[in-house]
């Protein structure tokens, strides 16, 4: 039997409510699509933003989506 491998992006509260905010969604719905819970456009733009603001700008220029 094969093991499935958990995805998932940690932020913190401050974080994930100014996620929400910004996208008009709640906190849980920004949690969801950070556990990998949601895959619609939305949470997959929600993770790409987040990834986005964490990573150094020179990864960021290099990234296409």
């Amino acid at each position: 039997m094969e093991k499935k491998i958990r995805q998932k992006i940690e932020l913190n509260a401050t974080g994930k409510a100014k996620l929400a905010k910004a996208f008009g969604v709640t906190v849980q719905n920004v949690s969801q699509a950070l556990l990998f819970k949601r895959n619609s456009s939305q949470a997959c733009q929600i993770r790409r933003e987040h990834l986005r603001y964490q990573m150094p700008p020179d990864l960021t220029n290099s990234l296409s989506y």
